[in-house]
């Protein structure tokens, strides 16, 4: 790995971002089921998202995503 990849890797796992947990309704489904725990939307790291997807894994003992939130452009 480059001196200049290698520096680009704390940032990229410090960036952070709107994020909710939760799992599609239905197999092959496009509605999610989101786990809402306090706030419905978190906003942190990727770190933080997979930490608290886990915490819900266990809590439910369902397999959840990690869902970025995004603006939709009108």
């Amino acid at each position: 790995m480059s001196a200049k990849q290698n520096s680009t890797v704390p940032k990229i796992a410090s960036e952070e971002f709107s994020f909710c947990v939760g799992r599609p309704w239905e197999q092959g489904g496009t509605s999610i089921c989101v786990y809402a725990y306090g706030d419905t939307v978190k906003h942190g790291t990727m770190a933080e998202a997979k930490n608290f997807r886990d915490y819900v894994n266990e809590q439910t003992g369902e397999k959840n995503f990690v869902y970025k939130l995004v603006q939709v452009p009108e």
